[in-house]
């Protein structure tokens, strides 16, 4: 699976993501790209983006796009913080629908959301 780390998200992630093919925004050459636009640059080259931007679902239409979108929620985006977060971010990869967004909640993230739901934007 070709999976892209966002500008926030550790780059250290990828290395927990074995047996994927993991590259980063700033990698691509698209750090500081708007997210309209770094969606576009994803599409067709990716199936998976990671990221921590809570702002994805009410700013960015995915419904159509041809890669799913796993929002992480921790209380940093330090890997101390993300790696219990593993576990879960590995069995939304293999369960994500293109155009979906899964969220994956750390029990001490603030956040507006449930837990771990899962919602198509």
């Amino acid at each position: 699976m070709r999976v892209l780390l966002d500008e926030m998200v550790s780059r250290k992630l990828a290395g927990r993501l074995g047996g994927h093919e993991v590259t980063t925004v700033q990698r691509q050459g698209w750090a500081g790209l708007t997210n309209g636009r770094l969606l576009d640059a994803i599409d067709s080259l990716f199936d998976v983006f990671i990221t921590m931007d809570k702002g994805m679902r009410h700013q960015q239409r995915l419904e159509g796009r041809a890669f799913g979108v796993i929002e992480v929620r921790a209380r940093s985006n330090d890997i101390d913080d993300i790696l219990p977060l593993v576990p879960q971010i590995l069995d939304a990869m293999r369960a994500i629908q293109p155009g979906a967004l899964v969220t994956i909640s750390a029990p001490d993230a603030q956040e507006d959301l449930a837990p771990n739901s899962t919602d198509v934007v």
